[in-house]
């Protein structure tokens, strides 16, 4: 009988969108993947993770153990294209697949490996995109995709995108959505007064949250909210989140906007902000042009709030039945969508409760981190 133990399969990770703190967008998805892995694959002793970074892991990642180690690699400079082919190709033959949350992998990758799309539009709005980041994510996200022996994508929306686009087979794209904790983060009244105090906002407001950057389509959220503004002078608009690609223009119109003293730009928001300004919002909007997903209505769902959302791309996938849709085109939709949310009856609001329930229960951070593993396993 042969008792000969057999070696973990090493699997590498680029973890460096996880690796950071004030964590956003594609951080916070590659953030919660890792830690749910890591998490689903404690007693497996078929796999090994090496979790491969520019710089020593942050605290909040999962802590090292056997099965499960970071290893910082340099070169600095070129990182994804010099520092990570180096270092796989060096270790080929030990290493089974090369796994990143993120749109890069290396251009000449050694190893078989599963890349992540979040989205595909640079290639929709290339107008809104910086020249040297829309060349990059061009030509990145096209070699990533294409080389891939797997590619996850986090929408059923994305997934369409990469397989009209790159033309791979919809068989060898998954769906891994991101999702929420499964308890919000739950704010005293009391506290949420002192809080929105102290960012100096007053109620009622609507409230957008997200990366201040072109295709959230804000310009527009603007001059809808001073068409609001002629029946509901009260009401404030929120913006909450840091400042992207091209935000300077933003900012101008809402300076030369009517509306401009109603008008709050927050910068990045800590998780208790963003829970105290969900608990004390009248309205979410998020009428972007184009989303993979759309994290913020998730949320806004979970507290309880109707979300306003673009009828296009992955939007109406992501709240289902429980949002409002509107034309992100069109102004006066916007506008309307608003309103609409604004003037709930109590009856209705309930309704729209009761289907945020099931829609909520679509996702989660578990079941997405599982297909992947199983992704990957099926692939050594």
């Amino acid at each position: 009988m042969n008792t000969a133990k057999v070696s973990a399969i090493p699997i590498t990770i680029d973890g460096n969108e996880a690796n950071v703190v004030n964590r956003v967008g594609s951080n916070v998805y590659a953030f919660q993947i890792l830690k749910e892995i890591e998490h689903q694959t404690r007693d497996d002793n078929a796999l090994s993770f090496e979790v491969l970074l520019q710089s020593p892991p942050i605290t909040e990642l999962p802590k090292s153990r056997k099965g499960w180690r970071y290893r910082v690699i340099g070169p600095q400079p070129l990182w994804t294209q010099v520092a990570l082919p180096l270092y796989l190709w060096k270790n080929k033959q030990r290493i089974g697949l090369h796994y990143t949350p993120g749109h890069y992998t290396p251009r000449f990758c050694p190893v078989q490996y599963v890349s992540s799309v979040m989205d595909l539009g640079f290639l929709a709005y290339p107008d809104q995109f910086l020249k040297k980041d829309l060349h990059k994510l061009r030509a990145w996200t096209a070699f990533s995709v294409k080389g891939a022996q797997k590619v996850v994508a986090i929408s059923k929306y994305t997934k369409q995108d990469v397989c009209q686009v790159y033309g791979r087979d919809p068989a060898d794209v998954i769906v891994a959505p991101p999702a929420l904790n499964s308890n919000p983060q739950e704010v005293s009244q009391e506290k949420q007064r002192a809080l929105l105090e102290e960012l100096a906002i007053a109620t009622p407001y609507i409230l957008f949250v997200g990366t201040i950057q072109p295709r959230k389509n804000l310009e527009r959220l603007i001059k809808a909210f001073e068409i609001l503004r002629t029946t509901q002078p009260e009401v404030q608009l929120v913006l909450a989140g840091k400042d992207g690609w091209l935000a300077e223009g933003i900012h101008q119109k809402a300076e030369q906007s009517s509306a401009r003293d109603a008008i709050r730009f927050l910068g990045f928001v800590t998780e208790e902000q963003k829970a105290a300004l969900y608990m004390s919002a009248e309205c979410v909007v998020l009428p972007g042009l184009h989303e993979g997903f759309g994290i913020p209505p998730l949320e806004a769902l979970q507290y309880g709030i109707v979300p306003v959302v673009a009828n296009t791309t992955s939007l109406p996938e992501v709240v289902g039945e429980a949002g409002i849709l509107v034309d992100p085109t069109s102004v006066e939709s916007i506008a309307d969508g608003v309103s609409r949310a604004l003037s709930l009856s109590v009856q209705e609001k309930n309704n729209y409760s009761q289907k945020a329930a099931e829609q909520l229960k679509k996702y989660s951070w578990e079941n997405s981190a599982r297909t992947i593993v199983k992704t990957i396993s099926s692939l050594l």
